[in-house]
């Protein structure tokens, strides 16, 4: 491949890659453990972005794969409590398996309004982690900041939130974009993991995901009923191949 020209691929058995982009797995370290590597570089990069240390408390929206691995990297970091708030009721479930204090639903938390910007949330906290993208979650996550608080977008969303600037102002509260990764991000986040503090069952979906049942998992992440990242495998499923063998052997037929 000539020095001008570039390449794409994914989600097949090959690709073409740079060796400035590729890193040694750790002796010892499972594939499903090293797939969480670029994830997990994204939500310790959050983490960065807030400032958050020991003694802090931390509220985490959404608990998908960036949420949960966030809530899993500040409790291996020993930073908490951490509060989560989702929705879906089996992601509630994960986040309390990999180290959350709390999981809310969205309706538990407490909102003011505009004329209320000197109001504190009972269980506000010293750093919200936005990891949904949502407008609402967003704008909720502002009212459960102390004073002081730092809350940081790590979801990326489509329609843009409304913040109350008197409840920014009064309260001195800050707000941090959150955008890939740390410069020793990969590194950082492959020490984590070989170390063995994160639990990388819970956070990876036990089943595999062969090609061909790609957009059954991507609905399944969508909705909520597959609550941690999945693992998908270059290689077509059973059903697959002998579907294919059955329409090869009618092409020989003929």
């Amino acid at each position: 491949m000539g020095s001008g020209e570039s390449h794409t691929g994914a989600f097949a058995g090959f690709v073409i890659e740079s060796g400035k982009a590729l890193w040694r797995m750790p002796d010892g370290m499972s594939e499903r453990a090293a797939a969480l590597t670029e994830p997990l570089a994204v939500a310790m990069h959050g983490i960065t972005r807030s400032g958050a240390t020991l003694g802090d408390t931390v509220m985490v929206f959404g608990a998908g794969p960036i949420g949960a691995l966030s809530v899993a990297a500040l409790v291996a970091k020993g930073i908490g409590p951490v509060t989560v708030v989702e929705p879906g009721e089996r992601r509630r479930e994960l986040a309390l398996r990999v180290g959350a204090t709390e999981a809310l639903e969205p309706a538990e938390l407490e909102r003011f309004e505009r004329w209320e910007p000197d109001k504190m949330s009972a269980r506000a906290v010293d750093v919200v982690l936005e990891c949904s993208g949502k407008k609402a979650a967003m704008e909720a996550g502002l009212c459960q900041l102390r004073r002081g608080g730092r809350l940081v977008l790590v979801g990326a969303g489509m329609e843009p939130p409304t913040f109350d600037p008197n409840r920014m102002l009064l309260n001195e509260l800050e707000i941090y974009g959150s955008f890939l990764y740390d410069a020793d991000g990969f590194d950082t986040a492959i020490e984590l993991l070989a170390s063995g503090a994160l639990p990388v069952d819970d956070l990876v979906d036990p089943t595999d995901v062969p090609l061909d049942l790609l957009g059954e998992a991507m609905n399944g992440l969508a909705d909520g009923s597959i609550p941690g990242k999945v693992m998908v495998v270059p290689q077509v499923s059973g059903a697959a191949h002998k579907a294919a063998d059955k329409t090869a052997d009618k092409g020989d037929a003929k």
